[in-house]
C-alpha cells in the first residue's frame, strides 16, 4: 500500500503545487475541484461533479467486490483558499498577492493529501487486502466559510 502512494507522490505534489498556484476562494474553486475530480478519476475512481448542492463539491467511489451492504470508507477533502491570506510557497510569512485569497491555510496540502489516501484505499480493495466494500473521497471546498461541515458532510456521505 504504501509503495501505490509513494509512486503517487510526484502527482500528489504536483496536484498541492497547482492548488497552491491557482487560488480560489470558497464556492469558487473550480480548477482545484476539477484538477482533484481528474486526478481521481486517472486512479479509477466513478467521479460525480458537482455533487450534492455544491458547484465545487465532488464525489468519488471506488467499488469493491463484497456487494452493496459491506462497509465504506470516506475522506474529506478541502481545497479552497480563505480570503486575505494569500501566501508564497515559503515558510515565512510573505503574500504572494496582496489582500487575495491564499492558501496560507494549508488547504491545498490537505486536499492533495486526501489523493494519497484514495491511492491507498484504492490498493487496498484491489489488492482485497481490506474488508472496505467503497473507498469514497468527497471533495468539499468552501470549508473556510460556510462554517457548517457536519451538514455537508452528512449531504456528501448519503448513501447512493
Amino acid at each position: 500500500i504504501a509503495g501505490a502512494v509513494e509512486a503517487a507522490r510526484a502527482e500528489i505534489l504536483d496536484l498541492s503545487h497547482r492548488i497552491h498556484a491557482d487560488p480560489e476562494p470558497a464556492y469558487e474553486e473550480f480548477h482545484a475541484a476539477a484538477a482533484v475530480a481528474d486526478a481521481l478519476a486517472r486512479h479509477g475512481y466513478e467521479v460525480v461533479a458537482p455533487a450534492g448542492s455544491l458547484a465545487t463539491a465532488i464525489r468519488a467511489v471506488r467499488r469493491g467486490g463484497r456487494g452493496g451492504d459491506g462497509p465504506r470508507i470516506g475522506i474529506l477533502a478541502e481545497y479552497d483558499a480563505l480570503p486575505g491570506i494569500s501566501q508564497k510557497a515559503i515558510p515565512t510569512r510573505e503574500a504572494l498577492h496582496v489582500d487575495a485569497a491564499g492558501h496560507g491555510c494549508g488547504h491545498n496540502l490537505f486536499g492533495a493529501a486526501s489523493l494519497g489516501a484514495a491511492v491507498a484505499i484504492k490498493e487496498m480493495i484491489d489488492a482485497k487486502h481490506a474488508c472496505a466494500n467503497h473507498g469514497n473521497r468527497r471533495g468539499s471546498g468552501s470549508a473556510g466559510r460556510s462554517g457548517n461541515q457536519p451538514a455537508r458532510i452528512r449531504r456528501l456521505t448519503a448513501r447512493r
